[in-house]
């Protein structure tokens, strides 16, 4: 199957594009909306929505066929990953989730139609009609095409001409849907157009810009504040930036009867176009009290990626993403071997194509994507959301594993804490249609904290020193067969060449020690109540209005005490001779001594 030479996604990679070329196609764009696409209704829009969605749901389907044969080689994504994430977003395009969508948005589906009244404005007879722009610029970033996909629904019900900019290497799956509008409804598709150049290409995009009334854009938020500033003032901008997303697991529901589906749900998740997209997990929190739930979980993963890599392989990556995986590995790879009570990691053998990390630190990890994740251990949620509280402002959606009885206490906390959408788990790639990428227009948070801590450090008083120094002068000092921890052999020898063990404490003397006297009293107050709304133009701006309170109190006194150790003779000494009597042996701690020391040191 060859593709029409239609859009300009479709020209050869060695044509430039011009400024020129993307206002013609601007103007051809409503010519053409005007004459097919303005006069269409809603019913007729629908029916060929979801028929195009019936037909690509179908493995016959000759654009289907195409975008998976051809797809690995321009998307990265293999042909498995492709199939199951196109049958995802197309799955959702069903006439009753469409007509959902409209009267979320609009209140009647026919508004677009003619001028109607709402249920709640019926009474006094007030009407609407709503109308979308002329044209309608969609600038997008990334592989996964769902954005796309869903800004060329959204602009079709909406009747609008479309220009959709996407990324290089960015385009395809966004362009053979196109196609395939084409193949059944050339005047649909001819109010819309396609074309991938880098970002920043500013001449290309102030042509699109002067002839859009509505922009749209998906990607980093330093992209989205970029695509704001080169936006005329007056232009209508919708914004959607940087956002992550993470999965929690409760005890009850991994300790029952499905925690092997639920492994495989959180394995759906992370290999679901590879990872890629701003709803795909970094990190799954797992509630365990203490009873390894969190480690048995992060081994079942990896074991299920493992299994999942010979049926679903991932795509394709970069010779700088293979490093960076590559690199992220070592770190925990030496972590793991000096605290495996704290840090574990499984990863597939010979290649980077999965790791999982097994971390006690609560604190929320940013991933490598491309099936990169981890697994951290939390008592609850309140820790989890201690943990993430890093990236509360970006998080998208929540993947929930949990007991019936146990997820409404568990959706009202993620949702109060900011979380956009809730979802099982395995479901995280899937959204449905009426989802709201940001959330509510209007978001609000409230809260109230009291905290009162005392400290009574008296170490001197019960027979305790703060620190101790122990000294021995006199010795030389050799290091040898160095490795990248540390040096393989290390040997001291005295004045005379004789061997010291500088492990023994016999051979040292002690020569000072210190105290810490403390009392510390802390009072804090929080109260916090505040309701913000974000809106979208030229220039970011958010309304927020609110109070916060806040207080501290800390009332600390200390000494620091400092002793000078002189023995039985009354005399202080550094050097250790044959009847000094400042050893530093008659105070060993056999607790203390007893422990293992890092990087492979001897007790």
């Amino acid at each position: 199957m060859t593709l029409p030479n239609y859009f300009l996604a479709d020209l050869p990679p060695e044509a430039d594009l011009t400024p020129a070329m993307v206002t013609d196609a601007c103007l051809t764009l409503k010519r053409n909306r005007t004459q097919y696409l303005a006069v269409r209704d809603t019913p007729s829009i629908l029916r060929t929505l979801v028929r195009t969605a019936d037909d690509w749901l179908s493995d016959d389907y000759p654009f289907r066929k195409f975008a998976l044969q051809e797809g690995p080689a321009h998307t990265g994504f293999s042909a498995h990953t492709l199939a199951t994430g196109l049958d995802g977003f197309f799955k959702q395009l069903s006439g009753e989730n469409l007509e959902a969508l409209l009267a979320q948005e609009l209140g009647p589906t026919h508004r677009l139609d003619a001028f109607s009244a709402s249920n709640s404005d019926s009474r006094t007879r007030r009407l609407a009609l709503a109308t979308g722009p002329e044209l309608v610029g969609h600038i997008t970033a990334g592989c996964v095409p769902n954005a796309a996909f869903m800004a060329i629904v959204l602009g079709l019900l909406t009747r609008s001409a479309q220009f959709i900019k996407c990324s290089r290497g960015g385009a395809f799956l966004p362009r053979v849907f196109l196609h395939s509008l084409y193949g059944s409804e050339p005047k649909l598709a001819a109010c819309m157009e396609i074309a991938a150049w880098p970002g920043g290409s500013a001449e290309l995009e102030a042509a699109l810009f002067t002839q859009c009334d509505a922009v749209t854009a998906t990607g980093s938020d330093e992209s989205i504040a970029a695509v704001r500033r080169a936006l005329p003032a007056r232009m209508r901008f919708a914004g959607y930036g940087h956002q992550v997303s993470f999965g929690y697991v409760t005890r009850e529901a991994f300790a029952g009867w499905r925690g092997k589906k639920i492994v495989a749900a959180a394995a759906a998740d992370v290999v679901a176009w590879d990872q890629l997209g701003c709803l795909s997990p970094h990190v799954f929190y797992v509630e365990d009290s203490g009873v390894g739930y969190a480690l048995q979980f992060a081994e079942q993963l990896a074991a299920e990626l493992a299994r999942r890599e010979e049926a679903e392989p991932r795509g394709k990556i970069s010779t700088e993403d293979a490093a960076h995986i590559a690199a992220r590995r070592a770190i925990y790879e030496v972590r793991a071997a000096h605290s495996p009570e704290t840090t574990r990691h499984w990863c597939s053998p010979g290649s980077t194509a999965w790791t999982v990390v097994y971390e006690a630190d609560a604190r929320f990890a940013l991933s490598c994507l491309n099936r990169f994740i981890y697994v951290k251990p939390v008592l609850d949620v309140a820790e989890a959301l201690r943990g993430a509280d890093a990236v509360r402002d970006h998080t998208s959606t929540v993947g929930l594993a949990a007991q019936e009885h146990e997820l409404e206490g568990l959706a009202k906390q993620f949702a109060r804490w900011g979380a956009t959408r809730l979802c099982p788990l395995g479901k995280m790639q899937n959204p449905p249609l009426t989802w709201r990428h940001d959330g509510p227009v209007w978001k609000a948070d409230a809260g109230f904290a009291y905290s009162r801590a005392s400290n009574r450090n008296r170490n001197v008083e019960s027979g305790f020193f703060d620190s101790t120094t122990s000294r021995r002068t006199g010795v030389t000092v050799g290091f040898s067969d160095i490795f990248y921890l540390r040096p393989a052999v290390i040997t001291v020898t005295d004045a005379a060449g004789a061997a010291v063990d500088p492990y023994a404490l016999r051979n040292y003397v002690l020569t000072a020690a210190g105290g810490n006297t403390r009392s510390t009293d802390d009072i804090k107050r929080t109260l916090y109540a505040n309701v913000r709304r974000d809106l979208t133009g030229a220039v970011p701006l958010s309304l927020r209005a609110g109070v916060d309170f806040r207080q501290a109190e800390r009332d600390q006194r200390f000494s620091v005490p400092n002793y000078t150790y002189v023995g039985r003779d009354g005399v202080a000494s550094t050097t250790l001779t044959a009847t000094s009597d400042d050893l530093a042996l008659p105070f060993l701690d056999p607790s203390f001594s007893d422990r293992q020391p890092s990087y492979g040191f001897p007790k």
